[in-house]
């Protein structure tokens, strides 16, 4: 129920702003501004205190700034001028633009040998790099800006670039799932904190924040549970400083983490000792939360509501998952204004959870519906963003090409004219080999272009077409998926099954993801009802237990277009008994044959499908069934004596001349087993020579059924059909019923 927590800390801040006074008394002084140091560094301030109050502004000022600094050859002020450019456009969100600036920006502090600027853009360039994922040179730029920090002694660039290494490997450990780049993270984060000034203790709480949250990742990736107890103890720490420092946005913040960390505990490794304890940290986030007014207090809640269901659902305490159904209508409420799609996701699973549990399936499937209509919009964002991403990764890349080819460019120019020759002969030849060189590299630049423009062009289009089929697959697939949802709602549950028939089973093994293979059970009342065999019944059932009417069907085809024929049938079946209330079999597959056809016939197309059926009817108090089939039998295990009923030769559906279903009626006996089966069992090919099983192999193994309890004869019926099939493709959905009397 949860996702991967990834909760990093920013820099600790270079510089602050100054005041509006400060700003009002430069623009009164602007227009005695000299072309001098003064000058720039007056245009510069200007440029800074403009950044909150007009983007725009700033930019002119720093402009100005700029050019000033060139102008006088001021380093120092072209230098602090760009780290200035840098903070506005890193405002403004534009990630490429960014990266431009901040390349140009490094490349002049390497050119004046400033030390300090060289680490400060080096750590700016490593978190550029790694907003758009390029990891190799995140590490690359942070670790240059590590060791230029080190050797100058800045102590504040040396832990902004430990816990930034820190973050990248995390963050790339995450997206790649690589336990060694989060343990790398973990080398750093603890490198981090021991160079950190431990009297500030916010930040402090923040380093041991993120190992926690890094030990919580590695967790879940290797499934190991240590690593997220170890993620609690760091936690633990981080909340002891903020509760310190009074942080109750952070306090509450590590509640909720050491809580979300105790339930997966819960859920993915059984321990379930742990529940009270993230119930109680989830309980104190959310009052933290509710004190402090917290703008974001919704995910913390729907976080809380959510295990307070699970807790409800584990316990069977059937108000405490209503309770937690309130909470998360509440946290719903707020997300949605909130537009925060990622919480609003999250809180949709978790009320088709709680419905689920409460067995209420049609509240269940429309907040089913809302997560997978969610769902669907952050992908196509998220498949944007990364697109975004990635062009400017390529970008960035092919700017370097270019310019290391420049360089070479210049470099053979500066070689060539190096050979000159003092004499007449040696000039004239070296020009005309000057020359030729120049024709040769403009016409092979030409030639580059033109194949670079080529090449870029097919691999746009390719990328493209190969974006639009996976999408075009995802659709599908997520199509498919989502009505395999709607077929399982509509199929009864096994539990409802089992309710009904404790000693029983179910082997449901369908060829695709939906299928067109069902079972249906149904209860039905006594009242006066009076089953009718192939023999005429004397006397009437008498009142007592409900009777059961329980099928095994398989409809025309398999994959979607069987599920949708399926759910035709399925519709037949149940208004047989609800709206016509027929319990006898045989009136139950005529008056489904008319219904099938009935809804066949408003197409303007000649839809011949329907299904073969087993239909008992179970009378366990007087130890009698009845059976009507089409196509399919049923087998009754007595001892060791196996009796067959063969159903009629005809399906439930269109037919040429159709004719009324017969019924038959058989004898029950304590311990006796009813088989009930579609024909993918006995149809799929393997073996030793690959043929066909046939119903024959498959009642080889009935006599020693009844001679084991019902849970063996289901693993041998799997178990057979498994090693049957082999290495051999399944050729049809599997569907085998199994009743113990």
């Amino acid at each position: 129920m949860r996702n991967y927590l990834i909760v990093f800390s920013l820099f600790i801040p270079f510089f602050g702003f100054g005041q509006r006074e400060r700003l009002d008394s430069l623009l009164r002084t602007e227009r005695f501004i000299k072309e001098d140091t003064n000058g720039a560094k007056h245009l510069l301030i200007t440029g800074k205190l403009f950044k909150k109050i007009n983007p725009d502004s700033s930019s002119l000022y720093l402009d100005h700034s700029f050019r000033l600094s060139s102008k006088i050859n001021s380093h120092p002020y072209i230098l602090k001028t760009y780290f200035e450019r840098v903070s506005l456009i890193r405002a403004s969100g534009d990630i490429k633009k960014l990266v431009d600036t901040l390349k140009v920006a490094h490349q002049l502090a390497l050119k004046y040998n400033e030390s300090l600027f060289i680490s400060r853009f080096s750590l700016d360039l490593g978190v550029a790099y790694r907003r758009i994922g390029d990891y190799n040179k995140s590490i690359r730029h942070l670790l240059e800006a590590l060791e230029i920090a080190q050797k100058n002694n800045y102590r504040t660039d040396v832990y902004n670039s430990l816990n930034s290494l820190a973050n990248t490997y995390s963050q790339a450990g995450l997206i790649k799932k690589s336990p060694v780049d989060l343990n790398r993270a973990l080398e750093y984060y603890e490198k981090a904190y021991q160079v950190v000034d431990k009297t500030n203790k916010g930040v402090v709480a923040m380093v041991q924040n993120n190992q926690g949250v890094t030990y919580y990742n590695l967790g879940q990736i290797k499934k190991d549970s240590n690593d997220t107890k170890k993620s609690i103890e760091y936690y633990k720490k981080a909340l002891q400083l903020r509760s310190e420092v009074n942080d109750s946005s952070g306090v509450a913040s590590d509640y909720n983490n050491i809580g979300s960390a105790y339930h997966d505990l819960c859920e993915n490794f059984k321990s379930y000792q742990y529940l009270d304890d993230a119930l109680e940290n989830y309980q104190k986030a959310v009052d933290i939360d509710k004190k402090i007014n917290s703008p974001d207090k919704y995910s913390n809640l729907a976080n809380y509501a959510g295990h307070l269901a699970y807790v409800g659902k584990f316990r069977n305490d059937k108000k405490m998952i209503q309770n937690g159904v309130i909470l998360l209508k509440e946290a719903l409420q707020t997300s949605l204004q909130n537009r925060d799609l990622h919480i609003t996701m999250t809180i949709y699973e978790s009320l088709n959870y709680c419905f689920e549990a409460l067995k209420i399936p049609d509240s269940a499937l429309v907040y089913l519906h809302n997560y997978i209509m969610v769902k669907d919009t952050l992908l196509t964002d998220e498949n944007k963003q990364v697109a975004e991403e990635l062009a400017t990764k390529y970008e960035s890349d092919l700017k370097d090409t270019e310019n290391k080819n420049l360089k070479q460019q210049a470099d053979l120019r500066e070689e060539v004219i190096s050979r000159k020759s003092n004499t007449i002969k040696i000039m004239i030849a070296a020009s005309v080999i000057m020359l030729i060189l120049i024709v040769m590299v403009f016409i092979s630049r030409q030639k580059i272009t033109k194949s670079r423009e080529l090449i870029k062009k097919q691999k746009q289009e390719t990328e493209e077409q190969k974006l639009l089929i996976e999408e075009k697959q995802k659709e599908i697939l997520d199509s498919i998926n989502y009505s395999k949802r709607l077929q399982d709602a509509a199929i009864p549950s096994t539990d409802y099954f089992k309710s009904l028939l404790p000693e029983s089973f179910i082997y449901y093994k369908p060829k695709d993801i939906v299928a067109g293979d069902f079972y249906w059970i149904h209860a039905v009342k006594r009242d006066s009802l009076n089953v009718k065999g192939s023999e005429p019944i004397t006397t009437p059932i008498t009142n007592g237990p409900q009777l059961i009417l329980v099928a095994a069907a398989d409809c025309t085809g398999h994959g979607v277009p069987g599920a949708l024929v399926s759910i035709v049938c399925l519709n037949a079946l149940n208004r047989c008994i609800d709206e016509f209330n027929l319990s006898e079999p045989s009136k139950i597959l005529d008056k489904a044959a008319e219904i099938i056809q009935q809804s066949f016939r408003q197409s303007e197309n000649d839809v011949k499908d329907g299904m073969d059926i087993a239909l008992c009817l179970l009378d366990l108090e007087n130890k009698k069934g009845f059976f009507s089939g089409a196509n399919n039998p049923v087998w009754i295990l007595s001892g060791t004596h196996v009796k067959e009923i063969k159903g009629d030769n005809q399906p439930v559906g269109q037919q040429h001349i159709p004719k009324p279903f017969s019924e038959h009626e058989f004898e029950l006996h304590a311990g006796d087993t009813i088989l009930l089966c579609t024909d993918g069992y006995a149809d799929q090919f393997g073996g030793p020579n690959g043929k066909k099983l046939k119903t024959k192999n498959f009642k080889e193994i009935f006599p020693e059924m009844n001679s084991k309890p019902i849970t063996d004869v289901h693993k041998k019926i799997e178990t057979f059909f498994i090693d049957w099939k082999g290495t051999h493709e399944q050729v049809d959905d599997v569907l085998v019923i199994g009743i113990r009397i």
